[in-house]
């Protein structure tokens, strides 16, 4: 990771679906709040780090393993040195029902006992080695990564933290995905849904940790960065392609969320 609140990139991702990285870590390390357009899991292998998810604040350290979808923002607090392996791959590796499922259990970080964490280390140094692998590499990453991800799911089981989502909470999820770049606010998401804007905003925050409004901007958010990097469109025509009808509330969101304005994040992220 690098030390800004911009996106992440990670051109192994880009190129081969996934990666596989073992960092150190030093104490007293900040990592600003930024997002990925991948997902990431991290093993924590010793010391101690301070992760915020979407301001949800925990401490982890040797045997927690944590998930990010790139819907999230988070940054990292470094208490004691850490040890951490990342792996971050794109939905294809998975597919998207696991990826959903992983999704809605950033709430929860699981400490593996010692047979799990063993296991998952060495999967994970598989998948290290198989990056320098040729015929099959994809499919083997994509089974050890699938393997990793259904034993994390299972620690949650056994724990009672897994949370199998209420198909009201999908269906507002899978509506503000497929409609976020609309004119679409928690009173009309209630609507289709045929319940109150107070019970719809209380049960999503409960669930996922993050208002209606909140994870809607994320989402604008990161359309809008992928505009500002990959276009040469105007910050009013990106604002509103975004699904934000004022090109000044887009400039307060972006600022305060990517704590730079978008003509600064266009200059700092384009190549």
């Amino acid at each position: 990771m690098k030390n800004n609140p911009d996106l992440e990139k990670n051109s192994q991702v880009q190129s081969c679906g996934f990666s596989y990285d073992h960092r150190i870590l030093s104490q007293g390390r900040v990592i600003l709040p930024h997002w990925h357009n991948y997902y990431e899991l991290e093993i924590v292998l010793g010391g101690r780090i301070d992760h915020t998810i979407n301001k949800k604040s925990m401490v982890m350290s040797r045997g927690s393993v944590y998930f990010l979808s790139p819907v999230d923002f988070h940054s990292v607090k470094c208490i004691e040195e850490a040890d951490i392996i990342n792996i971050a791959f794109d939905e294809s590796m998975v597919g998207k029902s696991l990826t959903e499922m992983l999704s809605h259990q950033t709430n929860h970080v699981p400490v593996l006992g010692d047979d799990d964490f063993a296991y998952l280390c060495e999967r994970a140094e598989r998948l290290n080695r198989e990056r320098n692998e040729g015929a099959f590499q994809t499919e083997v990453a994509s089974a050890i990564i699938t393997e990793i991800l259904y034993i994390i799911l299972r620690n949650l089981s056994s724990n009672g933290d897994f949370e199998q989502y209420p198909t009201l909470l999908q269906s507002a999820v899978n509506i503000i995905n497929q409609k976020y770049q609309d004119n679409i606010n928690i009173s009309c998401l209630a609507d289709t849904l045929h319940i109150t804007p107070q019970y719809l905003g209380k049960i999503f925050k409960e669930e996922m940790n993050i208002s209606i409004t909140d994870y809607i901007n994320n989402l604008r958010l990161k359309h809008a960065c992928s505009m500002l990097v990959h276009t040469n469109a105007s910050v009013k025509e990106i604002a509103f392609e975004s699904g934000y009808n004022s090109t000044e509330y887009f400039l307060y969101i972006f600022k305060k969320n990517i704590r730079a304005t978008p003509t600064k994040y266009r200059k700092v992220n384009t190549i």
